[in-house]
């Protein structure tokens, strides 16, 4: 089987068309993959978007949150102090008012990006976890109050779960991004959750007259102790890998400093709980709680700075993916243009010398061919001018030699008229 038998089928769909509907056939056959090769590529690129731009609703959503947290750790601390004074009383009331504004915020925001993150239904439990403590409060005593408070720290943290992972922000693609989200949805509340519970027991060794720990209190410290140690190496590996792998260059010079800091203070209230674990003497208890105030307003400095920092990256992956977009749609516009205006090149080049060669043989036939046709083209259209160039020439020189026949036979017709005539006269 010849290769051109192959082509059979397109040869005599080609030779019905005519120019014009030979070229709208080529073109659709190529526009129409082409058109979805693009909207597959833009629908992609699309899709990062959409991506990156619900981890920025978690962000938006953990703010809030973040802002939340502390102070529900705050008041814990308050009502489980047991020289609960006036001044107590007054700051307790002034972080419960806060609380309740803070908790009017979220809800703001979570009708708006609730349906979206899935958080309604949690946020509802948190607040009426929340009117229920407050409606309760001058029923219930301070014990019964952090214990329940308790109980909202855990639909906190049942939330911010919630939104790390419908957010997107647990799923993130990038090094830097991805540490970031991990220093702020796990590490950093972790550190804060350990750091006050060390704030809460110092403060309970602290309130009695026994210089040595007891048996309960060994191993809580020894516990709180060693997550302390493990957040604290992971905490500084995690961002450090972040400083890493980030093109934009902005992490190390916002977040270094921060984080030594918090690292190295946290290093250094371990060592003394590891003292104090290894000797029994609560001496310097109250420094350490000292301590562990300091490395708490440390951590939530660094949280802060660290979803900033988070958002920032997430805005410039944003804005590259646009970009991107805007660049591919022009690359194809253009490229589009581009083969429209050769198609209507090649069409008007086409027919002019189709046109051209209609016009010469219509010379031809009338017999007025006095020089041969010339074109521009370079292609194969070209070597058919040739040909019909050789055509005219083989023609008018057949013409030309049809034409000296004939003047012979007239001169022979003429001659022999003349000899017949003189034939007659004889």
């Amino acid at each position: 089987m010849k290769i051109i038998d192959c082509f059979k089928p397109a040869i005599s769909v080609i030779n019905q068309l005519k120019y014009p509907q030979k070229f709208v056939l080529i073109s659709c056959i190529f526009i129409i993959p082409l058109s979805l090769m693009m909207y597959l590529l833009i629908s992609e690129v699309q899709t990062r978007i959409d991506f990156a731009t619900q981890e920025q609703l978690g962000t938006l959503y953990l703010r809030p949150l973040r802002q939340l947290y502390p102070k529900i750790y705050q008041a814990q601390l308050l009502m489980a102090n047991p020289n609960f004074s006036r001044e107590d009383q007054t700051q307790l009331q002034q972080l419960k008012r806060e609380i309740t504004d803070q908790i009017k915020i979220l809800e703001t925001l979570d009708s708006k990006i609730g349906n979206q993150l899935l958080t309604t239904d949690l946020f509802k439990q948190l607040k009426e976890s929340w009117r229920t403590l407050e409606e309760n409060q001058k029923l219930w005593s301070l014990q019964t109050q952090k214990v329940y408070s308790s109980l909202i720290l855990e639909q906190i943290n049942q939330l911010r779960f919630q939104v790390g992972d419908q957010s997107n922000l647990i799923l993130d693609p990038d090094l830097d991004t991805y540490y970031l989200m991990d220093t702020t949805l796990l590490k950093l509340p972790e550190i804060h959750k350990i750091l006050v519970d060390i704030l809460l027991i110092s403060q309970d060794i602290s309130q009695r007259n026994q210089q040595e720990l007891s048996q309960k209190e060994y191993w809580t410290i020894t516990t709180l102790s060693g997550l302390l140690n493990n957040y604290n190496e992971k905490l500084k590996r995690s961002l450090e890998v972040s400083f890493n792998h980030n093109p934009a260059g902005n992490l190390q010079p916002k977040l270094g400093d921060k984080l030594n800091l918090l690292t190295d203070n946290i290093q250094t209230l371990n060592n003394g709980l590891s003292n104090m674990i290894r000797t029994g003497d609560t001496t310097n208890i109250q420094q350490y709680a000292q301590n562990a105030e300091l490395n708490i307003e440390e951590s939530l400095k660094l949280w802060d700075l660290t979803i900033d920092e988070l958002d920032l990256l997430l805005q410039l992956r944003i804005q590259g993916f646009m970009d991107r977009q805007i660049f591919l749609s022009i690359l194809v516009l253009i490229t589009l243009l581009i083969v429209i205006y050769l198609f209507i090149g090649f069409y008007q080049s086409v027919m002019q010398t189709v046109n051209s060669l209609s016009i010469a043989s219509q010379k031809m036939i009338a017999g007025e061919m006095n020089e041969t046709l010339h074109l521009d083209n370079q292609d194969e259209l070209a070597d058919v001018a040739q040909s019909f160039n050789n055509l005219a020439v083989a023609l008018v020189k057949a013409n030309q030699e049809i034409t000296s026949l004939n003047q012979q036979l007239t001169s022979e017709n003429l001659r022999m008229s003349a000899e017949l005539q003189v034939t007659r006269q004889l």
